[in-house]
């Protein structure tokens, strides 16, 4: 194996990371110009984010299954699939929470009903609030198992 493809962490994250998160970031930046560099609830997508976290998570649960390291032993198993578990609830809560999103948002700006907004805000800030939680859980994960990629 040459050195140029040799896996590593910096690749791990790009992939499993920055990937998934960059469409989050390019509507940003354009939202931002756009804003004249103002930051507003709306200067994200809840939606956009919402479906880059739950991509994230499954990402992350990937990996940690199709990675060959040893296993020493059963507690050591258990932890590596609990440990998937949650990346894959993660995934399952972030992508009901975009389709929700993308509801209500169609309901509210389609049929007037104003009186679903607050509901819509409600789940946008949790989307918001919530995103770091998955995102440095496969930060730690990463550094828990040790996980390596390459970028081909």
């Amino acid at each position: 194996m040459s050195q140029k493809n040799k896996p590593s962490t910096i690749a791990w994250m790009i992939t499993h990371l920055g990937y998934p998160l960059l469409p989050v970031l390019i509507e940003a930046g354009i939202r931002l110009i756009v804003f004249d560099w103002e930051i507003r609830i709306d200067t994200m997508s809840a939606a956009t984010l919402a479906m880059s976290v739950g991509l994230v998570a499954l990402f992350v649960n990937q990996s940690i299954r199709a990675d060959s390291g040893t296993l020493g032993d059963q507690v050591e198993t258990d932890t590596r699939n609990g440990t998937c578990t949650f990346f894959t609830g993660i995934g399952i809560i972030f992508f009901i929470l975009f389709g929700l999103i993308v509801l209500l948002q169609a309901v509210v700006a389609e049929k007037d009903m104003v009186n679903l907004r607050s509901t819509l805000q409600g789940f946008q800030h949790v989307v918001f609030f919530f995103a770091a939680v998955p995102i440095f859980s496969a930060v730690a994960a990463q550094r828990t198992y040790k996980l390596r990629a390459e970028i081909v």
